[in-house]
């Protein structure tokens, strides 16, 4: 009786003990992202991107994403795609497995995101100001989100041409139907683009994530109360965009 006792005791302590996600230090990723852009007509251009980046010493984030975008108005675009990833993280991979408290192995996970998209673009002078509503719904947990992202772009002219694009973006990601936070992630893009020619133009960019982890579902289970912990990360990355 006393060795039942002793054992529960154990493995209480053991479910209790590191049970939350440790908060994650800023800690510096690589990222690369490859874009084509194909323009069928005056107001129908298509993209293909993909994306690349190392999130951890063990994990990796990719995803291809395809789709068109069509322009209603001078400053106004409206987009619809498709995306496949791999290795997103999600609040509910805190998971008891093997008695211990991890993260699943999302590496080699598919994702299938639908993606709608609104853009307004305005000039003046040399700087575009500009905001993007997207709508994104993921088909592997249903998880409905909205992200509003306005930015500012400073044109850098070589004869009245645009020779190289300064950018500066703020984006807010917001949960519909998960997650604990009313913002999920916050994001800042800081860049350049230089125009080498008018199909090619690649570009440096720095990006920072703030996160927040809230109670999986084995935590919620398990009955062991709630948590909430901050993640961050800084991304130096290179991007190449073809127009062609």
């Amino acid at each position: 009786m006393i060795r039942k006792l002793f054992l529960t005791f154990l493995l209480s302590t053991s479910i209790l003990a590191g049970n939350v996600p440790a908060e994650g230090e800023a800690e510096v990723n690589s990222k690369i992202i490859l874009r084509h852009f194909h323009q069928f007509t005056p107001k129908i251009t298509s993209l293909i991107e993909y994306n690349w980046s190392q999130e951890e010493l063990e994990r990796k984030e990719k995803s291809l994403k395809l789709g068109f975008k069509y322009r209603v108005h001078n400053n106004v675009k409206l987009g619809i795609f498709y995306k496949r990833a791999y290795g997103l993280r999600h609040d509910d991979d805190w998971v008891w497995q093997n008695m211990k408290w991890l993260w699943n192995d999302t590496n080699s996970r598919g994702e299938n995101i639908l993606i709608g998209e609104a853009g307004y673009k305005k000039l003046f002078g040399n700087y575009i100001f500009e905001t993007r509503l997207t709508y994104e719904h993921n088909f592997f947990n249903d998880h409905d989100a909205i992200k509003v992202r306005p930015g500012v772009t400073y044109l850098v002219l070589d004869e009245g041409a645009a020779f190289i694009n300064l950018f500066l973006n703020y984006e807010a990601y917001l949960p519909l139907n998960f997650s604990e936070k009313s913002i999920y992630e916050q994001w800042i893009y800081a860049g350049l683009l230089y125009h080498y020619s008018d199909v090619i133009k690649p570009g440096v960019f720095y990006n920072f994530r703030k996160g927040y982890w809230t109670s999986s579902k084995d935590f919620k289970d398990k009955n062991l109360g709630k948590y909430e912990q901050t993640h961050s990360s800084h991304y130096l990355g290179v991007s190449l965009n073809i127009y062609y």
